[in-house]
């Protein structure tokens, strides 16, 4: 049995403290200022591929999971054949001014699914890992084909489409032969000749790429592809609005310190206005691609990248493709099911439905935290992650948190506490009213290793809109 105690403490502090039966070794200290605004919250809550189901026939469409994990956009990347250059413009030698050289059935199919359940299409040109073919060889057909796929999905073009798209991705992963096969200067001149192009022909886009493999930071010494891209955009003065790349690893650190290196690259070549974009990630490999431990540690991945300059995140997957491999990327099994990663996605989304974020400091190589305000002030969340890497040194087995800065603007507040970990799915832990705060509330409780909390206090008396998607429209 727990206790639990509400107290006032002369007349400045309300203590909450939940205390189970047994003691624990170690505690980290947390503290929140709601005083103190350190800037937005980057709605960063994008994946690769679907709605539209993926991989084998019997597997569901998953728009009702999308809608609920808050995902925002989607990247139209391995579909493994829709939505890929070598299924729409197949002939590199076809006239790409005629209708009859494309083929748009199945692309379109995924691109309105994506359109309708709310989501923004992040529009990648290329191939997919199984479609990826030679070096194009036709370059000025191949360029043309480009515009005419963007005049059909934003311009109506050939009974198409007018989706508000606002970012063209320039191929993916050229520095893996996989998708490149070619030279690195004719990568270079390849890319510099499409984004030229259709910055020219749409210049209300943001026009880049490439979407470069993570040795591209990783493995600097070995692998400077992009330092080498933005050297040669720089003195070709290619029109460039945003870099992406990509990273699989487990460390949360490796985040920030891709962010922070692809920021100082852009800014180096002259680039400052340009965004930067993680355009695929995940854990490396294995059980935690679907256990609490992958979910702890991309929780801190994605707190890392909050504050590493990146301007747009897609992760890397929606939906697995077989029920048989679920050590796969995907956020979900191939049958729809959440993965422990998908709750939190989902928790992910929850903290970017606050646009205010506030000061938050602890004191763990083991513990990571986001917390932000509501527009009106009358709410505030709390994101908080526990996980251990090679670098971790902390023991924590308790959190004391610390909240200052904040007086409930109704008088009362409810505090509701949530978590990911083995044993739970985004679960409602507890929810206390507290009565009358004046400055600081004091939050005591256990913290287990690979386990993610969310804390939401809410002064506001209207009915909570945290679960319509229709916000992300």
């Amino acid at each position: 049995m727990r206790e639990k105690q509400i107290r006032q403490i002369g007349w400045i502090v309300i203590t909450v403290i939940i205390i189970p039966c047994q003691s624990f070794a170690e505690s980290v200290t947390i503290h929140v200022d709601a005083g103190e605004m350190i800037g937005n919250v980057k709605p960063l809550m994008g994946v690769n591929a679907g709605p539209y189901k993926l991989g084998e026939d019997i597997n569901p469409h998953v728009n009702e999971q999308y809608r609920d994990m808050g995902i925002r956009m989607v990247r139209t990347h391995d579909f493994y054949g829709p939505v890929d250059m070598s299924v729409m413009y197949s002939d590199e030698s076809a006239d790409p001014s005629l209708f009859s050289s494309y083929n748009f059935v199945e692309s379109d199919k995924r691109m309105v699914a994506i359109h309708e359940n709310g989501h923004e299409i992040y529009l990648r040109l290329g191939n997919s890992w199984n479609n990826s073919s030679e070096t194009p060889k036709n370059i000025t057909n191949y360029v043309e084909a480009a515009k005419n796929v963007i005049r059909h999905y934003t311009q109506g073009l050939w009974d198409g489409f007018h989706f508000p798209i606002r970012y063209v991705e320039v191929w993916n992963e050229p520095d893996n032969r996989q998708f490149w096969t070619g030279t690195r200067i004719e990568f270079f001149q390849f890319f510099e000749r499409m984004v030229k192009s259709l910055k020219a022909e749409f210049p209300h886009m943001k026009i880049g790429g490439p979407g470069f493999l993570p040795s591209s930071y990783l493995a600097q010494e070995s692998n400077n592809t992009a330092t080498s891209l933005l050297q040669y955009c720089s003195e070709q003065n290619v029109p460039l609005d945003f870099l992406s790349w990509h990273i699989y690893g487990d460390n949360p650190a490796d985040y920030l310190g891709a962010g922070l290196f692809y920021r100082e690259i852009l800014d180096r070549f002259g680039y400052t206005d340009a965004e930067s974009h993680i355009s695929e990630w995940n854990v490396e490999e294995g059980p935690r691609r679907y256990n609490a431990e992958g979910a702890a540690l991309m929780t801190g991945a994605w707190i890392s990248l909050q504050n590493s300059f990146v301007d747009q995140s897609l992760f890397f997957r929606g939906q697995d493709s077989s029920i048989d491999y679920k050590e796969w990327y995907g956020l979900l099994f191939a049958d729809g099911t959440y993965k422990k990663m998908a709750y939190a996605f989902k928790s992910w989304s929850w903290v970017s439905r606050y646009p205010n974020r506030i000061t938050l400091n602890e004191e763990s190589d083991a513990v990571d935290g986001i917390a932000a305000l509501d527009e009106d002030g009358q709410a505030i969340i709390i994101l908080l992650t526990h996980y251990m890497t090679d670098d971790s040194s902390d023991t924590i087995d308790t959190y004391q948190l610390t909240i200052d800065g904040w007086i409930a603007p109704e008088g009362s507040f409810t505090l509701k506490r949530y978590a990911v970990s083995a044993l739970h799915n985004l679960s409602l832990l507890e929810e206390t009213t507290i009565e009358s705060v004046d400055s600081a509330l004091a939050i005591s409780n256990r913290f287990p290793i690979n386990s993610i909390e969310v804390l939401m206090l809410d002064s506001s008396t209207e009915t909570s809109t945290l679960h319509d998607w229709r916000m992300y429209r």
